[in-house]
């Protein structure tokens, strides 16, 4: 039982780090695009 849930923690802890991942990628792309517009 330990172990499905420690398995369930390293899952969820993985999905989470590639949504910041990507939230993180997105928000730069915005940031550069607004930058290349005001320039």
């Amino acid at each position: 039982m330990q172990r499905r849930s420690s398995w369930k923690y390293f899952v969820s802890k993985r999905a989470f780090q590639h949504q910041f991942k990507y939230n993180t990628s997105r928000l730069e792309g915005r940031i550069k695009s607004v930058v290349a517009i005001q320039a």
